[in-house]
């Protein structure tokens, strides 16, 4: 960092960046896992919802849970005892009500899953490091749904990172 003063008496504070070429740096992707589910919702109102549970801002949920057979990671934010998916920020078109009919409470929906492998290789420093990412998608009466979950696998040696 470094100070100076201009002409008109302010101080300004340079600062330094180190900057590296986007070749110092890369991802690579494997898939795992990729498959369909056929499941029945029950929609109601203790299974949609608007819930700060897990996000900033209110979100409207559906408990999905057949999630708890089928994912590798548990769908379930930390409060909840179900597996859901969002829709994203509750507001108008995107509310409990405009899920929730009394003359048809249940729905069919198939839902995508996903599970990949992650590699975050640091060509400058020579280390890889790991994740794993299962990202749900379906849609329920016009709205998309989905959920992602995440792990932190650990380092993985730079020279295999490379080689894959």
């Amino acid at each position: 960092m470094k100070t100076i003063s201009n002409l008109f008496g302010m101080t300004l504070v340079l600062m330094t960046t180190l900057t590296a070429n986007a070749a110092d740096f890369e991802t690579k992707e494997r898939l795992i896992n990729e498959y369909d589910i056929n499941t029945e919702l029950v929609l109601n109102e203790e299974n949609v919802r608007c819930s700060v549970i897990g996000y900033n801002l209110p979100e409207l949920k559906i408990s999905v849970p057949d999630l708890a057979f089928y994912t590798f990671f548990s769908h379930a934010n930390f409060g909840e005892l179900q597996p859901c998916m969002t829709a994203g920020a509750c507001q108008v078109g995107r509310m409990p009500g405009d899920l929730i009919a009394p003359d048809k409470i249940n729905e069919q929906v198939s839902i995508h899953i996903k599970l990949v492998e992650k590699y975050y290789i640091d060509h400058l420093a020579k280390n890889c490091t790991r994740e794993l990412i299962e990202t749900l998608a379906t849609n329920v009466r016009g709205l998309p749904f989905k959920h992602l979950k995440s792990g932190y696998l650990g380092d993985f040696p730079y020279e295999t990172c490379k080689a894959l």
